[in-house]
């Protein structure tokens, strides 16, 4: 007969915080999972026996480096939207100087026109 499969390695059983509750116990797999789905960000508090006291994700080694591409992603997001919201901001400054234009024109019209009559 065969020896029945191994349990896997013992991993340390991890705890986070999301919206003000404690969650848990979860596997470092599983922390990395939800890390990439973008459910633990780099300043979740999290806990696992042996640890002081709680800590920032991304400030532990065992998930540092899954910040790393997030963090830079980020970044990049921003700069793009900035790029964007400039030249969004130009283009909207145009658009509302050519319609709001005329109504600049009225206080110097109106009075103009009850003189004429």
């Amino acid at each position: 007969m065969s020896e029945p499969p191994q349990p896997p390695v013992d991993q340390p059983k991890w705890y986070y915080v999301r919206f003000q509750n404690r969650l848990g116990p979860v596997s470092t797999s599983e922390m990395l999972l939800l890390i990439d789905t973008r459910r633990i960000d780099a300043s979740t508090l999290v806990w696992r026996q042996g640890m002081a006291g709680w800590a920032p994700a991304a400030s532990l080694p065992e998930f540092s480096f899954a910040f790393r591409s997030t963090i830079q992603d980020v970044l990049n997001a921003k700069n793009e939207f900035a790029l964007g919201l400039n030249t969004g901001g130009f283009i909207l400054f145009i658009v509302l100087l050519i319609n709001c234009l005329p109504l600049c024109w009225i206080p110097w019209v109106i009075p103009s026109l009850k003189t004429r009559q």
